[in-house]
């Protein structure tokens, strides 16, 4: 073979070596990624090739995923799917039942579409996460299947519409998270079926486009359902009803107003946004009750705490049994305590069942002091007892 060099070849023939070694290097590169596109619009999708797979947990996360058929081992606990590009979730997602799989992710997808038998396949989720997509409907019985789900994550789509038997069968739903959505009312058909339920934990709803709330209906829910009831950053409406129910709520130390007092806002109606403890209304004041002499008085000692008991104390823990006697005026913790007229008083204490009242009946004159609703050294509620005037409960 005879020796050759570069100076020998002429112009166009380096040209079309040049040329055929940026083809090879494009092909040689892109080869895979087409590769990998093919399998990803593939009827059914091999996880193992694509997805990390850990005993029993799969993720399929950030593949670029559209429409896709899994087909998963019946053993699968965990699948991720998030981060995806999921527009329609059908029926045919999986070609088996996965009666193990407990959490199913598809956040940050694009999903718009989720079929009414979506999940009939895995019916024993307890975590499914739907947000950061493009859902803007709940249609009815959509959640049907899911009887055992208990954390169910909505935030962060275009929900405008909710059927009113969506979550119908979810009778172990703990947390719902809707925030950031675009409802016009509390879906209240989840606290009433599960107003018996000692499940419920959380309903948020905060930052949506709800102008009126069910005053009456969320005032009448156990204090334990009301804290974890978040309502926050909507366009409400200001009215004193209004005003009385989140004022209550913050007396009660609730999570759901203590914890987001500035963020609890209202449009008065010249259109101007102020927080909702800031109103002033000319009716009276929060949770006055008037008492008449010999009227029996119930004050409430229903709190944020479900397991707790009860009992009635007066502040340097005092009980309260059988006979409560209000004497002379007393200073405890910088609390003025009673103001006294007239001769002692005393009147029987009865414990209630139930919601956990306290019946105080007798020949009072006027006269005032704090009673407190205890759990060993925390006070969860403070209350006023006018004796023969008003309550404050």
């Amino acid at each position: 073979l005879s020796s050759w060099s570069p100076d020998e070849m002429n112009q166009p023939q380096v040209c079309r070596w040049l040329q055929c070694f940026l083809l090879f290097l494009h092909l040689a590169l892109v080869f895979p990624v087409v590769r990998v596109n093919r399998l990803l619009k593939r009827k059914s999708l091999d996880h193992k090739r694509l997805c990390v797979c850990a005993i029993n947990i799969i993720s399929c996360s950030n593949l670029h995923l559209e429409n896709v058929t899994l087909n998963l081992p019946n053993h699968t606990s965990v699948l991720d799917l998030s981060f995806n590009n999921i527009t329609k979730l059908l029926a045919t997602w999986t070609l088996t039942d996965l009666n193990m799989l407990q959490t199913m992710l598809l956040n940050n997808n694009r999903l718009t579409f989720l079929s009414s038998e979506a999940f009939v396949h895995v019916k024993k989720l307890r975590y499914l996460d739907l947000s950061y997509n493009g859902l803007t409907l709940l249609d009815e019985f959509i959640f049907e299947p899911l009887e055992d789900l208990e954390v169910l994550v909505l935030f962060k789509n275009h929900i405008s519409k909710i059927d009113r038997t969506a979550f119908s069968s979810m009778g172990a739903l703990q947390k719902l998270y809707m925030s950031h959505n675009q409802i016009s009312r509390i879906p209240l058909e989840v606290l009433k079926e599960r107003s018996k339920l000692d499940t419920f934990k959380l309903l948020d709803v905060s930052f949506n486009k709800i102008k009126d709330l069910p005053i009456k209906e969320l005032q009448s829910m156990r204090a334990w359902m009301k804290n974890g009831v978040y309502f926050h950053n909507n366009p409400l409406t200001c009215s004193c009803e209004l005003y009385k129910l989140v004022a209550s709520w913050d007396i009660r130390m609730l999570s759901s107003v203590s914890g987001f007092a500035d963020n609890h806002t209202c449009t008065m109606p010249d259109k101007k946004t102020k927080e909702i403890l800031n109103i002033t209304c000319n009716d009276d004041k929060i949770l006055i009750r008037e008492a008449n002499l010999e009227q029996k008085l119930l004050l409430d000692c229903d709190t944020r705490q479900k397991y707790m008991e009860k009992r009635w104390v007066l502040p340097g823990n005092i009980s309260l049994t059988g006979l409560l006697r209000v004497s002379k005026t007393q200073m405890e913790r910088d609390i003025l305590l009673g103001n006294t007229v007239g001769p002692q008083w005393t009147g029987e204490l009865e414990p209630l069942q139930g919601r956990s009242q306290l019946s105080v009946q007798g020949p009072w004159e006027k006269r005032q002091t704090l009673v407190y609703c205890k759990r060993g050294t925390h006070v969860w509620q403070g209350a006023w007892l006018f004796l023969g005037s008003s309550l404050w409960g």
